[in-house]
């Protein structure tokens, strides 16, 4: 955090620092939501045999130079979620 911004230091790290110390109470609280609305779309939809993972997809996403933040991020939950 720099003067209240949270700035990412390694967008490739599998286990980023969420602590809220580091990203603040409101950031936190987002990335607990997310995650958890993630973990549970995931759950639901798995598909035995498939490939699950959609990592490449989100690598893809951030090469090609789509900006990645809260409210995209918001946006993408809530599409996995509506499914």
């Amino acid at each position: 955090m720099r003067d209240g911004v949270p700035y990412a230091i390694d967008f490739c790290n599998p286990a980023p620092d969420a602590d809220v110390n580091s990203v603040g109470q409101a950031n936190f609280e987002w990335v607990i939501n997310a995650v958890a609305n993630t973990a549970i779309h995931k759950a639901m939809n798995h598909k035995e045999g498939a490939d699950n993972l959609t990592w490449g997809q989100y690598v893809k996403h951030a090469a090609m130079g789509n900006i990645v933040n809260k409210q995209a991020m918001d946006a993408v939950v809530e599409g996995m979620m509506a499914k």
